[in-house]
């Protein structure tokens, strides 16, 4: 029997669970533990923790030292440095978690088998390799290869959606630091906008391609707006 398992989306549900904790400097906080913790990222979130407090900072100089910008900004960089790829996915199904929903639905012992588009060219075919007990070896060998992402040595990184990943993030830095020199309370409602778009790109692989193209859409419309 198939299960679709809720821990596939575990990287978005985690960040909204943190999301629900206010303020904005406990959110910043605990979200960046998370983040940590999660993924071996190159650039892990404290090292953005400087450009989450200009955020703050210029949002306080209106009157509204945890408002949403702030919060819009911690939340989808964290979203964003945590890309769901494949070192991730490994993570997520080898969890805790995902080994309870099996026992719950059915019963402990359970043998599981995962559907995997393991490569470039599976993903764009849609084709999906199954791997059952026996070869758990390679998602325990992915989960420990993390340290390996956007290294040289990471055999994932060249791929068109790690580029795209990583395009996605930096340009969303680089407009992060162009609304912060910018925010007035004329521009404050679409800082906010621009800051939460990214929420758009969720799921992995084509999924991912196609919310993309939604979110980089969305930016589009957001910065051909005018401010009142």
């Amino acid at each position: 029997r198939a299960l679709p398992l809720r821990t596939a989306r575990a990287a978005d549900q985690e960040a909204g669970e943190i999301g629900t904790l206010a303020p904005t400097s406990q959110y910043i906080q605990t979200a960046t533990a998370a983040a940590n913790s999660m993924t071996a990222t190159v650039k892990p979130m404290t090292s953005h923790m400087p450009r989450l407090a200009r955020a703050r900072a210029a949002e306080a100089a209106l009157g509204d030292p945890d408002g949403p910008f702030a919060r819009a900004v911690a939340e989808q960089l964290f979203r964003l440095m945590n890309y769901k790829d494949e070192y991730e996915v490994a993570r997520l199904l080898l969890s805790e978690a995902a080994r309870a929903e099996v026992a719950d639905v059915f019963g402990d012992g359970t043998e599981t088998t995962f559907h995997l588009s393991l490569t470039e060219r599976q993903r764009a075919a849609g084709a999906k390799r199954a791997l059952g007990p026996g070869s758990r070896w390679v998602l325990h060998a992915l989960r420990a290869g993390r340290g390996l992402r956007e290294t040289r040595l990471d055999p994932f990184g060249r791929s068109a959606l790690r580029h795209e990943e990583r395009r996605v993030r930096d340009e969303y830095l680089d407009t992060i630091e162009g609304l912060v020199a910018t925010l007035t309370p004329a521009t404050h409602e679409r800082a906010v906008a621009l800051a939460a778009a990214p929420a758009l790109v969720r799921g992995f692989g084509p999924v991912k391609a196609a919310s993309i193209v939604a979110y980089q859409a969305r930016r589009a419309e957001l910065v051909e707006t005018v401010p009142a």
